[in-house]
Formats: structure tokens, sequence, C-alpha cells
């Protein structure tokens, strides 16, 4: 159930964020129009998926039950809160481009979000990896295999490192040259945002998919609990900063917010399952 439901919202977010643009009366694509699009695509494809889930729910057996029943508590629970990641998953990662427009002018947010689209390119490595290794965490760990479980994370995390080092160093090497090609020269300001941005993002590689693991063992909660308090620091920390340092001050308040919701996710899955995820478990 979990995954039919995850798998609804990536078909349909980015197919429902088109539409409400084309049918919003009189909108212009501005900044603040496309985010605001885009997170009611959000919420629209967590409502799509439950009511997949309300549909299909009749016609499920869980293991023991002589017949399909609805979904018990601790489906919906896995639901909430995977909704709850994604709605401050997203606010978490849009909140500067917000911020910048309120506080700054839309010029910068534009920057800051070019800046914000080449750097995540470096967390390809790590969202392909987790797509590849998502079910396998939840068999091996509710299985108790769990010297299988840290070799496949480990593996994981040494490709992951090796391929986001690759894009990284490329990005800040050829990051100038990039953004004129794609963008023009009136977005070379972004060069310099991308460069923190990319550290922010390696670092996210470099604690290894610490969300794959927490939301696969049944940990969920955890998640979203990080996400929520990433969100508030990441609100704090940009209007204490954009208004001194503008789109740079958005990018560090960005790089902090991911940085701690990385060490938290980590500090979780260390003490409580005991599993080693990020570089610094082998340093």
């Amino acid at each position: 159930t979990r995954k039919e439901s995850s798998a609804a919202s990536d078909v349909y977010k980015r197919q429902i964020f088109l539409l409400i643009l084309l049918l919003k009366p009189g909108a212009t694509t501005t900044v603040i129009n496309a985010l605001m699009a885009n997170f009611a695509s959000v919420v629209f494809a967590l409502a799509i998926s439950i009511l997949i889930i309300v549909i299909l729910s009749p016609r499920i057996r869980f293991p023991g039950q002589a017949s399909p029943k609805t979904p018990r508590p601790r489906v919906w629970n896995s639901l909430f809160h995977h909704g709850t990641v994604s709605i401050f998953q997203y606010i978490n990662a849009n909140i500067a481009i917000v911020l910048l427009v309120a506080l700054g002018t839309e010029a910068e947010a534009g920057i800051f979000r070019v800046a914000v689209t080449l750097s995540a390119i470096v967390l390809m490595p790590l969202q392909a990896i987790n797509a590849t290794i998502n079910p396998r965490i939840a068999s091996y760990y509710f299985k108790d295999r769990k010297p299988e479980l840290q070799s496949m994370l480990k593996q994981s995390l040494i490709i992951t490192l090796t391929l986001s080092s690759v894009i990284g160093v490329s990005l800040v090497l050829l990051g100038k040259w990039i953004i004129g090609k794609a963008y023009g020269i009136e977005f070379a300001p972004a060069y310099y945002l991308i460069c923190i941005l990319v550290v922010s993002n390696f670092l996210s590689s470099a604690f290894g998919s610490v969300g794959s693991i927490l939301n696969m063992t049944g940990n969920e909660r955890e998640t979203a609990k990080t996400v929520v308090l990433a969100s508030i620091l990441a609100i704090i920390l940009n209007l204490a900063l954009i208004p001194i340092l503008g789109a740079i001050g958005g990018a560090i308040s960005t790089m902090l917010a991911t940085l701690f919701w990385n060490i938290r996710m980590w500090y979780v899955i260390r003490s409580r399952l005991g599993i080693k995820c990020a570089i610094i478990d082998y340093l």
C-alpha cells in the first residue's frame, strides 16, 4: 500500500502542477505562482493516494486475516507520516525562494531557483540508489538479515559518494560555463550559490540513505519529525540571514537545515537500529 501511494504521487504530481498553472485564471508564470501551483499539486497527489487506498482497502488481505479488511491503523499512520514528509520537504526546499521574494527581489529568487536546480544533480546518484534498494532494506531488516543489509548499505554509500563527487566537482569547475550556456550571463551570480548548495547536497550523499532506512524499517514517524524540525529551522535561519546576505544567506540556511536533517536521522538510525549508513561511521 505504501508503494502504491508513493507511485501515485510520482505519476500525478507533475501533470497536476502543469494543469493548475494552465487553469488558473489570468495567471502569469512568476516564481511564486509556480511554487504555489507545485505545492497544490503535492497536496492533490496525496489526496489521490488516499483515495486509492480507500478504494483498494476492502480488497487487501493482511497476513493472518481470514478475509480482507479496511486498512489497519499502522497503514493510515504510515500514510499520514509520508504525507507530512512530502509537504514539509516541499516547504524546506522552497522556503528560501519564497522569503527571497518577500524580503529581497524576484530576480534574486529566480537566480536562487537556477542554483537549486543545477546543484540538485549532485543528489541524483543517491535518489537512484534509494529507488533501487528501498525494497531490499525492508526485506533484509524484517527478515533479520542485518549483515546483508549492512553490506548493501556500505556498497551503496561508496557508489553514491563516488558519483556525487564527480558531479559536484564538475559543477564547481564548469558551473560558470554551464550557467552562461543554459541560462545566460544575467544568471552568473547563481554560480556562488551553486557552490554552497553542491556542498549541502554532497553532505546529504555522505550521510547515505537515511530517509529510506527509517521509512523502510517502520520509523516514518522519526522521518516526519525530522523534516518538520528542519523546516522550522530553515524558516528561522532564512529570516535571519536573507536580510543580511541575500541569496547567499538563503543558500547557507538551506545547507545548515539539510545538515541538521541528516545528522538527526543518522543519530536515530545508529542509536535505535544499530545500522551504519554514513561515511562518518567508517572513519
